[in-house]
């Protein structure tokens, strides 16, 4: 219910007893003064009185320049469930500047907060002075009817580290149970509340008792799909979309054949300074999935880059995963959920050997190689989608028949490209193998090779 009062300037509003939910906000919405007041005293304690101008259909607006960190977007309109003492909110508020797309919530009376958190009034005030909508004593369970927040639909819903208090004398099965009860109504209700392309990102410890909690599970019960697993935060959507489908609300941005609405796979990176390059050309990584076929300790005792440049993409965004082996990665339990609009591979080598490269059986290696990638990508790839293979064109790397070798897994060649290691800044191709493995390789004349899906 959303009414229009006339406003009291009774200053108790400010100093609420134990019980109380009482809230006040102040927020300028264009030229517009916005007063919010949770009434403890109707019925339905989750009632928000709204004096405003002209409210109607308001819908939560992002201004200034398109800012990232990790996962989120200033354009994106976010509702942020169980905070504690609002700092993950004041975080993203700061890291935007401003906050007019974001509504953060609290289970907790606003009395609570400030009698238990020692900076949770700051982090309010900054909160409401970035434009964010600050509510008290919302529930998780039951948000999709709440009389104020069930008029929106977001784009992130987000409800990190989830938990439903704490009980010593209680069976720990007992304990997961209501844990699980509580996730798994929250995603019921966020499920609601979330638009087409929405996402709903929980974030969760992911050892032992908590693995347990089995999230994934309760997310496919209520009708939503994993989309990636990504430093134990959880993300999820509604299970009829593409798992790669994002709400793309920024001006795109390009570099080469690659865009920032592209859900990119880079496969076979050696110190990841390609990956590195095309996130920051495109100004973030959120759509990337980089990997390695080393593990992070071999990164880092192969190459001197490698542990900044992991830290570089993780930092706007990418998801950075280790031993993938490219001739089995549909199966990766990390990478089998998605599919991508490109897939790339660049200098894709079976490794080095005592004998020439034009051995015909060093070639036969090197083709299986390629072989294996292909037949795994074509099942990963979006109905558009293209696989590039980026690869010298001289002898004796053009005996490894790779358009053949599309041909035989079903993929045409859409183009050849010539390489340039200019267009892509930062990028340093790597021997991967010996003594002299963080050493660049010539070249020479090479090409990116762009497959697609033949009708």
């Amino acid at each position: 219910m959303i009414s229009i009062p006339e406003l009291s300037d009774d200053p108790s509003c400010d100093s609420e007893s134990d019980t109380d939910t009482i809230f006040r906000l102040h927020q300028n919405v264009g030229t517009t003064c916005t007063d919010i007041v949770g009434d403890n005293s109707r019925q339905d304690s989750g009632v928000c009185v709204v004096n405003v101008e002209n409210l109607g259909g308001r819908q939560l607006v992002g201004a200034g320049e398109i800012r990232w960190i990790r996962h989120y977007c200033s354009s994106q309109r976010m509702l942020l469930v169980g905070e504690g003492d609002f700092s993950f909110s004041a975080s993203l508020a700061r890291a935007f500047g401003s906050a007019t797309n974001m509504i953060a919530t609290s289970l907790d009376s606003r009395g609570f907060l400030l009698r238990n958190y020692k900076k949770a009034i700051v982090n309010i005030h900054e909160l409401r002075v970035r434009g964010c909508i600050v509510l008290h004593g919302i529930d998780a369970t039951e948000i999709a009817n709440h009389s104020y927040l069930g008029a929106f639909k977001f784009d992130r819903i987000i409800y990190n580290f989830p938990h439903a208090g704490f009980c010593s004398d209680e069976p720990g099965e007992s304990q997961k149970r209501r844990h699980q009860l509580l996730i798994s109504l929250f995603l019921k209700n966020a499920k609601e509340m979330i638009e087409e392309r929405g996402e709903i990102h929980v974030t969760h410890k992911s050892n032992g008792f908590f693995r347990d909690w089995n999230l994934q599970g309760l997310a496919a019960a209520v009708g939503l799909r994993l989309i990636r697993e990504a430093s134990s935060s959880y993300k999820y959507m509604g299970s009829g979309k593409t798992a790669c489908q994002r709400n793309v609300m920024e001006a795109e941005k390009r570099i080469k054949h690659y865009s920032s609405s592209h859900k990119i796979l880079l496969v076979g990176e050696g110190d990841f300074s390609f990956a590195a390059s095309l996130a920051t050309s495109i100004g973030s990584g959120v759509n990337m999935v980089a990997t390695s076929l080393d593990s992070k300790v071999m990164l880092n005792k192969k190459y001197n880059e490698a542990m900044a440049n992991v830290s570089r993409l993780e930092d706007i965004g990418c998801t950075v995963t280790h031993e993938v082996d490219c001739c089995t990665m549909s199966q990766h339990p990390k990478l089998m959920s998605n599919l991508f609009d490109r897939i790339v591979f660049n200098f894709p080598h079976a490794g080095f050997f005592f004998t020439s490269e034009s051995t015909p059986y060093v070639i036969d290696l090197h083709k299986n190689v390629v072989e294996g990638f292909l037949r795994n990508a074509v099942e990963m790839l979006t109905e558009n989608g293209e696989v590039h293979i980026t690869h010298k064109t001289t002898h004796p790397f053009n005996m490894w028949e790779i358009e053949k070798l599309a041909n035989e897994v079903g993929l045409g060649l859409l183009d050849e490209v010539p390489f340039f290691y200019r267009d892509y800044p930062g990028y340093k191709n790597k021997r991967g193998e010996g003594q002299r493995c963080d050493q660049s390789f010539p070249i020479g004349k090479s090409s990116t090779y762009k497959f697609k899906i033949m009708n």
